[in-house]
């Protein structure tokens, strides 16, 4: 059919990106997918335009995204939980804001001074086992806290694309 014949081409041209979707609606074809550059993307487009078997590929939109090790959103997630947790435990709704990012939480986080539960001082080394993280933190007043999207070690970052890919007639 139709259909498998552009399956084939779009596969056969893939060797540089993953695709993550494929949708064929009449004359058209629209691929999601990622590349770990540009130039990946645009040789893509170009093998793709030279199969012949396409009048028009375009690419709709080029993005990045951190391909993440497993560890950041669970890390990330703990964290904040831990700062929930400590400010519902001290009655409080508003914390020194940290502006300088740090992956050492022992001591942290302040209140115009230490935050206290029935006189007693608390801080994350209550509510986390360790206070040493992977990566880094900084948390708003309120207690949103935020995770450093530097790059760390074991992840990458990788480009995600949209084409739409119009057939011969």
């Amino acid at each position: 059919s139709e259909i498998d014949r552009d399956l084939v081409v779009i596969a056969g041209q893939m060797q540089s990106v993953d695709l993550r979707s494929i949708s064929h609606q009449g004359n058209s074809v629209n691929l999601n997918g990622s590349a770990n550059d540009e130039d990946q993307i645009f040789k893509y487009a170009r093998a793709l335009r030279n199969s012949g078997r396409f009048s028009i590929v375009l690419i709709a939109s080029i993005g990045q995204t951190i391909v993440e090790d497993e560890a950041r959103a669970p890390e990330l997630h703990i964290v904040q939980v831990a700062m929930t947790a400590m400010m519902a435990e001290a009655e409080i709704d508003e914390i020194d804001r940290e502006k300088d990012w740090t992956n050492n939480l022992a001591g942290l986080p302040t209140a115009d001074g230490a935050i206290t539960v029935d006189g007693e001082i608390i801080s994350f080394d209550d509510y986390l086992i360790t206070t040493d993280t992977k990566y880094f933190y900084q948390w708003e007043a309120d207690g949103t806290v935020l995770q450093d999207e530097e790059v760390e070690e074991g992840e990458t970052k990788k480009l995600t694309f949209a084409m739409v890919l119009n057939k011969k007639r």
